[in-house]
């Protein structure tokens, strides 16, 4: 069993939406830009994203307990090397 063909395309779309998100919160809040307009925008895109993002992580997760997941033995990966990528 693999995860499907949805699921993993939403989390990519998911990972490229973090960090484009984070790249434009750092702009924000440390890069001094002027007041203005698009100040204003860059703010909105940005919520307006977070929120859309929220929301792609719910379908994921509803999708999750449809589907189910594979189990870790089938990974291919050796389940101790996980559990400290996890913590991390």
């Amino acid at each position: 069993m693999k995860y499907t063909i949805t699921m993993r395309w939403l989390h990519w779309v998911s990972a490229l939406a973090v960090v484009g998100l984070l790249g434009v919160g750092f702009v924000l809040g440390y890069v001094d830009l002027p007041d203005g307009p698009g100040k204003d925008r860059l703010y909105n895109l940005h919520e307006s994203f977070g929120v859309a993002l929220w929301c792609l992580v719910v379908i994921r997760l509803l999708l999750r307990q449809i589907s189910g997941v594979p189990p870790l033995s089938n990974l291919g990966i050796n389940y101790w090397l996980i559990i400290p990528l996890v913590c991390v």
